[in-house]
Parts: structure tokens; C-alpha cells; sequence
């Protein structure tokens, strides 16, 4: 979907509109099983008629200050705060590392717990239609480039960027492309109709399971022992944060408050 097609309002109101992009986002957000397939108006015009409704309340809500209120205002300043200093947490253990020889040593003692699944690697293009499906497996099949054209055409957000990839799936995650990739050879392009809608699948290599050597789990290895480092990180820092302000305990009083006192 081009960015103009994106910009075509399918509901308007006084003063703005619902665009043919926002209502795809909304749709996509939804879980696979309760999704509105996209090429459905039947079930599109009830979804566009509730957001619709939602947009108007919500302007209509803003208009009278209802979001000044105490009972507004001050979960969203927690919310406010919360997310600052999520972001602060990133920055300030954004160079965390953990040395090499920790993650083999632990690999090695752990050797068990990293143990490969059977995996596919794989792209996608989702559209529309059956006919777009079609008339784009013509281009690959004439020697288009799938990356190219699923960032072009896929309506999926989140991997047409990425040229539709949908990196490493692990068999038996997901079981609808379980039964997609059991019909499939490596470099084989197909078209599925799924609870997604109509879906190009480029399957792309497949990876037995087994005992992975240090290479192949370093990076499971690395999430399972860094969020250890940022913590440690972040209290030194917290630490270092509260020498700075001269930060002092009055225990007295402190005693004095605790409940049950």
C-alpha cells in the first residue's frame, strides 16, 4: 500500500478523518482470530463505524477538559513517569556487555538448556486480494525481487519494512505457518490464504534442532545474562546518584511511619 493510498479517508468528520491507514493499523492490531479479513467490507464498516465513534467521543471528552481531571491527569503522569524513566534505565545501561569469557563459561555449564529447535527462516507479503497475490507471484516469477516488493506492497507493518522477513520461526510456535512450511521446499514462493488474509510466503532455508555450538547460542546466552549486568549497572549508578545528592535517612522518623508501628 503506497503512502497516498494510505492517506485516503474512509470516514469524514468536521474537522478530520478516519484514513484508510489508520483503519489497516487498527485491523492489524487485532488478534489473528478475531482479525476482520481485509478484503471483507461486511466486517471492515462495523470496525470503521466503532472507531469512529471512539474518535468522536474522545474529541468530545477533550473539548470539555475531561482529561485535566484528577482521575485522568495523575494515572497519566504516572504513565508519563514510568516511561521517562524506562528510557533512562536504556540510556544509562545502554553499553552494558558481558565479557566473552562469562557467556562461554556459562554455555558450557548450560550446554542442555540451549539446545536448537527445528526452524524455518522466512519472508512474506501481505495484500489485499487473491488477484494482487497473483498478479505479484507474476513478478517474482519473472525474476522481481521479493524484498523490494514487499516493501513496496505488503500491508503488514511490521515486516514489509524489513522486506518482509519474519526471521527464525520455530516449528510448533506457530502452527498455521507450521502447515504452510510443511508443503514447502527451501526458495520455494507460494500463496496461502490466512487468518492474516492473503499471504506470499518465501520460504527461505530451514535449520535442524540439536546442541548448538557456542556461535549458534552466544545470542540466547547474551539475553539470559545481561539483563543481570544492567541491573547491577543501574544500582551502581543509583548508588553513585545518591552520594551525589547527599541523600541521608532519617531511620527515626522512618521507623515512626512504617505500618504497624
Amino acid at each position: 500500500m503506497t503512502e497516498s493510498e494510505k492517506a485516503k479517508p474512509v470516514v469524514s468528520y468536521r474537522g478530520g478523518s478516519i484514513t484508510t491507514g489508520e483503519l489497516v493499523d487498527i485491523i492489524l492490531s487485532q488478534p489473528y482470530v478475531v482479525r476482520p479479513t481485509l478484503d471483507d467490507p461486511n466486517e471492515m464498516i462495523p470496525l470503521a463505524a466503532r472507531q469512529l465513534s471512539d474518535t468522536l467521543l474522545i474529541i468530545e471528552a477533550e473539548k470539555r477538559n475531561l482529561d485535566q481531571l484528577p482521575e485522568i491527569a495523575v494515572p497519566l503522569e504516572k504513565i508519563r513517569q514510568k516511561k521517562m524513566t524506562q528510557i533512562l534505565f536504556k540510556y544509562i545501561t545502554r553499553e552494558a556487555e558481558v565479557p566473552e569469557e562469562e557467556l562461554r563459561a556459562h554455555f558450557e555449564a548450560n550446554r542442555q538448556y540451549y539446545v536448537l529447535p527445528t526452524a524455518h527462516t522466512a519472508s512474506k507479503i501481505l495484500v489485499e486480494s487473491r488477484a494482487v497475490a497473483d498478479s505479484i507471484l507474476e513478478v517474482i516469477e519473472a525474476g522481481g525481487d521479493f524484498a523490494e516488493i514487499a516493501r513496496r506492497r505488503s500491508i503488514d507493518p511490521f515486516t514489509a519494512p524489513r522486506g518482509g522477513d519474519l526471521g527464525l520461526i520455530e516449528i510448533g510456535k506457530d502452527t498455521e505457518y507450521d502447515g504452510f512450511f510443511a508443503t514447502m521446499e527451501i526458495g520455494d514462493v507460494e500463496y496461502f490464504r490466512s487468518l492474516e488474509g492473503h499471504l506470499i510466503m518465501w520460504l527461505r532455508d530451514k535449520r535442524e534442532g540439536g546442541l548448538p555450538t557456542f556461535e549458534e547460542a552466544k545470542d540466547q546466552v547474551t539475553k539470559a545474562l545481561l539483563p543481570g549486568y544492567k541491573d547491577q549497572m543501574l544500582i551502581d549508578w543509583i548508588q553513585n546518584l545518591r552520594s551525589e545528592k547527599g541523600v541521608t535517612v532519617n531511620r527515626t522518623v522512618l521507623e515512626q511511619i512504617a505500618p504497624g508501628s
